[in-house]
Parts: structure tokens; sequence; C-alpha cells
């Protein structure tokens, strides 16, 4: 090209070269990896007391920032984000040599899933370089993991340290035969212990590591290949005078070449070889080969190494019994399939076929094994069982129940355990419990009633026939249907035509005997009538007494006649050998005479009279009376019949009933007496009914004599000595005439009393008058009967005088109350007339008659009574 051209398109070519630049960095720019996070930004400080929390699959690649820092997992990781990262090359490998991880990493249990390690043209691939000598990992699983690299491993490339308890799934690629399924050099430092791997692999690999060159003990391998045939299920080979050895594990592989290693297979121990094998089990061996377990029927080939057992051999019971060679107390499990290791048993669930079956039968029992790395397995055979009762036993992996209840079934192994629970049922199981006759004995054509109680001792509903049989012949038969534990009552329904004794059974239960005999015969024996004579209209009683004789309660129908015609038709019971006796009412509408019958029985004739032969001829009662008193009513009563008549009478005051009689009437003229007590003051009316008449008379009841007190007159004061008078005026407020006595009283002592007698509404005026010879207020009192009336009066001292009187007593009374009359000491007043003179006036103790007490205390020395009617 010319300077020209150059001068022309050089600002050109630049521009483009510019562009170019720019769009390889656009387009090869790798995505965000997980060096976006720093540890600083991590909870923890990455010591073993306090390591880094490890929470996402960018926290997880941090690691690479201190590969001799401890971390944990915090959670269960989600890593299909990797896939993307570094432009499509995904987890960058931790600690590339020398640089190697020196630290831990505890999983903690949880999970990491689709983890991306994509390095095709890198030396090594996995999530680990190189672990040093004190590098661990542990308590870690891998999910759905993919690794790509010219060497690799499903933990690391290289191990030196220590790989415990992890389990890996995926696919791991390499080139040719350098890719291993936990690593691909396992060097003398490290150990591997507890790890399972079920991974798919290149043709040519091995399942568990290239070289074997440090222990590795309790492994599993599952491998299967992509294309071609894996080079053996475990490792190629030991190096020379390392400590490399297999002990505890087992190989699940196919289409591997050989089944151990092809070459320098110095120490494999007590494991078990489960795969198919394309050449020879064990290759070049050039140490020990104990314990170590296979089939010709598994791997298609013989060999002179290890021990060859039939698949049969290896599983189930007969393992632990073949394989004596395996740990089954600390390290494997028999199964019903080929031995695990009992690290590996994530889970044991126990299922029985059913959880009800009848007792004698039985159900199928199943113990599935969760494993690590591997589909499910079953230990039915192998499991250990509990059984918490009699009732039922497990054999073989069969339940079998040998009587009813509830069995709880524990079921472990290797240290898991689960339970279940079965019901064993008592199939049903019917019979009859109880029979009972309603009746012992039956007159013939009766039907009789035999119930029956079914029973049934079973668990379950079942439905049986059951029939009433009499001398073996069955008379009734019905289907019965009773819940488990349940009984049901059935009746049957039987009329015997013939007498005699029979035993009713049901489901062969005596219900009892029975007795049939002929139908009682019920009889009227007697009867007889109330009385002999009625009134038209009136009711007569019919008495008859019927008889059974028999051993059986029967009845008749017993029929009244009056003459020939039918009055009442009844049945009437009777109990066996016994009598029972029925009343008839008849009521005759016509007079006459009357042969009355129950059944042809006699009860006797009647002679029925006219209702007006009876009247009432008159009433009489007292005239007056006062309330509370009785007034004395007397009926005339005639029966113009020529025989006696049993009539009701009645009494009625004021129109209300009182009393109802049922009184004989002779012929002729018959007096019928009521007493009647009144309370109420007033006219009132009695009234006496018989048949139909009657007739009437009034008594005057009037308000019994009230003498009550209705005024009193006495002064405020009064000196002392001097006449105080008091006037009161009574009434008498009854209704008749009436007498009593009016007592006047001073200070609680009776003074007098004097009698009176009023006419009703009558009244009048009665005085006294009496001295103090004490000052001070007196109380004085009057009473009759029906009242009595109080007041005060305050006897002062005369003025300038404070000396008392001789006591002395006067008394003055006239029809008006208005003249006094003086008593001298004769006791004679001036009309020669002799008032009341006490005692006690002139006995010195200074009061007047009947004061007592009071009156001593009170000193009275004058006390004057005069007493005065005052007629109004």
């Amino acid at each position: 090209m010319s300077s020209k051209v150059c001068g022309a398109w050089g600002p050109a070519i630049v521009t483009l070269l510019a562009l170019f630049v720019i769009g390889v960095g656009i387009f090869t720019a790798p995505a965000a990896a997980a060096e976006d996070v720093s540890l600083d930004e991590m909870e923890g400080n990455g010591t073993d007391d306090d390591p880094y929390i490890i929470t996402d699959a960018r926290e997880l690649q941090a690691i690479g920032q201190d590969k001799s820092a401890h971390y944990v997992l915090g959670n269960d990781i989600n890593a299909s984000e990797t896939e993307d990262w570094n432009n499509g090359q995904g987890f960058e490998p931790i600690g590339n040599y020398p640089d190697v991880f020196t630290g831990t990493l505890d999983g903690q249990g949880h999970t990491v899933t689709d983890l991306t390690v994509f390095r095709p043209g890198e030396r090594k691939a996995g999530i680990f370089e190189n672990i040093g000598s004190s590098g661990v990992i542990k308590n870690l699983t891998l999910q759905s993991v993919f690794i790509r690299g010219e060497l690799a491993g499903g933990i690391t490339v290289a191990n030196e340290g220590k790989i415990q308890d992890v389990v890996i799934a995926g696919e791991i690629r390499a080139d040719e035969d350098n890719a291993g399924g936990i690593t691909r050099d396992h060097f003398q430092q490290g150990l591997i212990k507890r790890v399972a791997v079920n991974v798919t692999l290149p043709d040519g690999s091995q399942g568990l590591a290239k070289f074997l060159g440090g222990p590795a003990d309790q492994v599993y391998v599952n491998a299967d290949v992509v294309d071609g045939s894996l080079k053996s299920g475990s490792f190629h080979a030991i190096p020379t005078g390392s400590d490399g050895s297999l002990r505890n594990a087992r190989v699940d592989t196919d289409g591997a070449i050989y089944g151990v290693a092809p070459d320098r297979i110095y120490s494999v121990q007590q494991s078990i070889l489960n795969s198919e094998v394309e050449n020879r089990v064990f290759g070049e061996v050039e140490g020990a080969v104990r314990d170590v377990y296979w089939s010709p029927e598994i791997s298609g080939t013989t060999s002179q190494h290890g021990t060859a057992l039939s698949r049969e051999q290896m599983t189930g019971p007969q393992a632990r019994e073949h394989m004596d060679g395996l740990d089954f107390e600390e390290v494997w499990a028999a199964t019903d399939d080929l031995p695990v290791q009992q690290w590996r048993i994530q889970d044991l669930s126990l299922d029985l076929a059913e959880d009800r079956i009848l007792v004698d039968e039985s159900t199928e029992v199943t113990v599935t094994l969760e494993l690590a790395a591997s589909n499910d397995t079953t230990a039915t055979t192998t499991a250990e069982y509990d059984v918490n009762t009699s009732a039922a036993s497990i054999e073989n992996g069969t339940l079998q129940s040998t009587d009813r209840g509830t069995a709880e079934v524990t079921a472990s192994l290797a240290g898991h355990t689960d339970t279940a629970t079965v019901k064993l049922l008592a199939p049903p199981d019917l019979g009859v419990a109880e029979t009972t006759l309603d009746e012992p004995i039956v007159a013939r054509d009766t039907t009789v009633s035999v119930d029956a109680t079914v029973e049934n001792v079973g668990d379950l509903e079942g439905t049986e026939t059951f029939g009433l049989q009499v001398d073996n012949e069955t008379i009734e038969s019905t289907s019965v249907t009773v819940d488990g534990r349940d009984e049901q009552s059935v009746a049957f329904r039987w009329t015997p035509t013939e007498t005699g004794s029979y035993t009713p059974t049901v489901g062969g239960e005596i219900a009892g005997t029975l007795e049939v005999v002929e139908p009682p015969e019920v009889s009227v024996t007697d009867a007889s009538l109330a009385t002999e004579t009625l009134l038209v209209g009136q009711e007569a009683t019919v008495s008859a007494t019927l008889e059974n004789p028999d051993r059986l309660a029967g009845s008749e129908t017993a029929t009244l006649l009056a003459e020939d015609t039918v009055v009442q038709t009844r049945d009437v019971t009777v109990g066996a050998e016994e009598t029972n006796t029925t009343a008839f009412a008849w009521t005759p509408s016509e007079p006459g005479t009357y042969n009355l019958t129950v059944n042809s029985i006699a009860a006797g004739s009647v002679e029925v009279v006219p209702r007006s032969t009876i009247t009432v001829a008159n009433v009489t009662a007292t005239d007056q009376v006062v309330t509370g008193e009785a007034a004395d009513v007397t009926a005339t009563i005639v029966n113009e019949a020529n025989v006696p008549v049993d009539v009701p009478v009645s009494y009625a005051l004021d129109g209300e009933q009182v009393a109802t009689e049922l009184v004989t009437l002779e012929p002729g003229t018959s007096a019928v007496t009521f007493e009647q007590p009144l309370a109420e003051a007033g006219a009132v009316t009695h009234t006496v009914e018989a048949v139909n008449d009657k007739a009437s008379t009034e008594t005057d009841v009037r308000e019994p004599a009230t003498v009550e007190i209705t005024n009193v007159v006495s002064p405020d004061t009064v000196e002392t000595g001097s006449d105080a008078g008091v006037t009161v005026t009574v009434e008498n407020s009854g209704g008749v005439a009436g007498n009593d006595t009016v007592e006047f009283s001073v200070d609680g002592a009776t003074l007098s009393d004097e009698p009176i007698a009023l006419d009703a509404g009558e009244n009048t005026r009665v005085s006294a008058s009496f001295a103090f010879s004490l000052q001070g207020e007196h109380t004085f009192t009057v009473e009759t009967s029906d009242g009595s009336a109080s007041g005060t009066i305050v006897a002062e001292s005369p003025s300038g005088d404070d000396t008392t009187t001789d006591q002395e007593t006067e008394q003055t009374t006239d029809e008006g109350g208005q003249t006094d009359r003086e008593t001298d000491e004769s006791g004679q007043t001036d009309d020669g007339e002799t008032t009341r003179q006490d005692d006690a006036a002139e006995s010195g103790d200074g009061f007047g008659p009947g004061f007592g007490v009071v009156a001593a205390l009170l000193a009275i020395v004058i006390l004057g009574v005069a007493l005065a009617r005052l007629d109004s």
C-alpha cells in the first residue's frame, strides 16, 4: 500500500480499530462475579469461633479472598446464577497452587444446588483446585452441580485435607481419564470419610478418584458414564509407597472395565462391589484384599480375590450371616437389598398396607430407607420391630393379629425409628344375648310376643338371620344387622291355636315356658240398686259384680236393662281369679215402676215419681242477728208421693249457693234446717230449693253495740287542792242497744267506773272531778270497751301558798252535770244519798282509791270525784 493510500485511509483505519477494540471490550467483558462481595460485608470474622456465614453463591465465591479462614453455610443456596458468571465460565475454582485452601467450610447440613464450573480450557476444574493439608470440607451437600475442565473433581482436583460427610450429585467432565467423582488426586495426607457421590462421568473416568494416595473410608460411589465405560468404579491406582486404602466402601456402577481398579491395588477392605464389570472385578492386586464382597450374578465375571456370593446371600437378613467381615453394629445396615452404610440413611418410614385388620388376619409391613446419593431402599426384613401388645406379631414383614385391640408398631434401624398404628378388629359375631316372653300364660288364639336381644361382640357391622322356633318349627324369621360392639332388639309374634306347654327359642336361647290355656269365662254374679225411689230426671246408680274364676285375666260385656230397654253397655276386664265391680248410671224420664237387670242378673225395682210431688211450702229464719252470729234457716218441704224420696235440697244466700244436702223426704211434710253465719250488716235473703220449687225469707243483720268516746273536755291547769273536772261524751255507734262501763284513771290508777246503757245511736256525757295535792303534770285516761281517751292537767300551787291540804275525796253527781253534792264525814249527801267513798282516802297513804304506787309518789292529798250522767 502506498503512502498516499495510507494517508488517505489513515484516519478511517484508526477509527475502525478504535471501534473494534470497543466492540471486543463490550462482547468479551466478563459478567459480574463473586468478587463483587467483600468478606467485610459478610457476617462473621472468619475465625473458628466466629466464622464467616455464607448465604448465597457470591459469598461462596468470596472464600477465595481468604483461603485460610473458617466458613459456614447459613442456609441452602441456589447457585444457578453461576452458569452466567465470568462470560459463561461459571464459578471460579478456589485454591490455585500454591495458594491452596487451608481453611474450613462447614455446610451445617445445607445444600448448594445448580453450581456450574465450566473451565474446558483450564488445567483444573472443581469448586476447589487444591485443598491443603489443614483444609476441611464437611457437612455439605452439592446437588445438580456441573464441573468441566482438563482435570476435574466433584469437590476438588487435588486433596491433601479432610473431606467428610459430603454428598455430591451432578455431572463431572474432564479430558481422557482425568475425572473423579470426589477428586482427581487424593494425596497421602488427606482423608475422605463418609462421602457419597451420585455422578455422571466421561468415558475412562473413575467413580471416586484417579489416584488414591490416602485413606477413603465409608464412601459410596453411584457412578454412570456419558459415553463408553468407566475405567473403574472406584480408583485407577494407589501410588506406590502411599497410605492409600479403601474401607467400608460400596461401589454401584454400570459399564466399568474394572470393578475396583485396574492396577496397584494395595489395600481394599470391608467393602461391597455392586458393579457390572466388563473385564475383571479386581485388576493387579499387590496388597491386601479382605472382606470385600461381590457377586458373579451382578458383575458378570469372576475373580480369585474377595468373597464371591450369590445375590441372595448379599441381601436381606442373610447378608449379616454371609458378610460377617462387615461391621453391622456401627457402619453397615442390612436391607432388603444390599447393605448400606448407616450414615447414608437420612430417614426411616414405616408403612402398613392396612390400618385395620381382622383378628387372625395379617397385613404387610414396609420399612423404607431414604438414602443419600441413591434411590430409596426397603429394610422390611432387616429392621427391628417392637409391638406394644401381645395381640399382634411381625415376622418376615407381615403383621399377624391374634386378638382384638390396637397395636402400635415401631420399626428401628441404625438409630432411626418410625411408628404406625393398626386396629385389630374382631370379625362380626352375632348371637342372641337374651330372650323374654311377654306373658308366661296366655289364652288359646292370643298373640304372644317374644323379644330377643341380638348382640354383636365383634368390632365390625354384621348381618345374620334369626328365627323364632317352637317345637323345632320356625314360626317367624328376620334378618338383623348390628353395628360392632352393639346390640339390637328384635320382636317376634306367634299365635298358638292349641292349648299346652311350649318352649319358644330364638337363636338357641330359650325365652321361657309358655302355657296356653282356654280363654277365661267372666260373668256377672251380682247386681244392686243404690235406691228404690227416684224422681223423674234423677240419676240412679246400678252396681254389678263380675267374677273371673280362671287363671287369665279376661273381659265381659256388661249390659244394663231397664225393663227391656238397653240403658248402657261396657266391657269390663277382670283379673285372674278376681272379681271386679262396675257402676252404671240411669236417669229415668217418665214416672213408673222399673225392673233393672245386668246381663239377666236382677238389680232390683225402682219407683219413679213425678217431680211435681215435691214442693217447698215455706222458709223461716231468725229475724235479727248481729254480725258474726248465725241465722237458723228452716224450710218446710212437702212430699205428696206415698213413698220416701231422696231429694237434693240446696240453700243459697243472696242468690249464691252455699250448701246442698241429700235429704230423704218421707211422705207428708219434712223440715230441713241450715245454719248460716252472717258477717256483714244489712238485709240478707235466704233461699231453699228442692227439685223445681223454692221459697225465700230475710234476716236483718246489724252491727253490734259499740260504745266509743267521741269528746273530752278538761282544763289545762289547776291549782293544787282545787277541783279539776273532766267531761267525756260517749256514743253507741252500733245497730243495737248495749251496756258498757266508763272508767276514769289518773296517773295510771283507776279512780272509778260508771255503768251506762245506750240505745243504738244514743250518746251521753259522763263527768268526774278530782283535786291534786302535788304540783306537776298529771295524766288522766277515760276508757270504754271500744275506745279510750287521754289528756294531761298541770297542777300549780296557789299564789303565796306552798302548803298541801289533808287528803279528802269529794264526789258530786247530778243529772245535768251542773250541781255539786257535798259528802259529809258520815258518807251522806245533802239529799240523803250515799256517794262512793274509798277507804284509801282515810288510810293516810296520801293517795285515793286504786292509785297504788303511783299515787304514793305523787302524794295526792285531796282527791274528789263527781260523776254525772248527762243525757243528750
